[in-house]
């Protein structure tokens, strides 16, 4: 799983329930747009992984391929 559910940690003692954001709505799949200096921060962090999401379009896929030879030719 890419991201981790949020700690409810912080709502404890506050009364407050976690937001149940798609209900009993569970989609296959979802579309998204996300800049690729971000996206470039989240794959170095290892907070998203390439074989979780796959691209719409040949552009994307070529931004993509750029920004994940750029992270295997980064220094250590």
């Amino acid at each position: 799983m890419p991201f981790r559910q949020p700690d409810q940690g912080h709502l404890q003692g506050t009364g407050e329930k976690g937001i149940d954001w798609l209900g009993d709505f569970k989609p296959e799949t979802v579309s998204i747009a996300i800049d690729a200096d971000r996206l470039y921060q989240l794959l170095r962090e290892h907070q998203l992984y390439v074989q979780d999401f796959s691209c719409a379009d040949e552009s994307s896929k070529a931004c993509v391929r750029r920004l994940l030879l750029a992270l295997l030719n980064r220094p250590g």
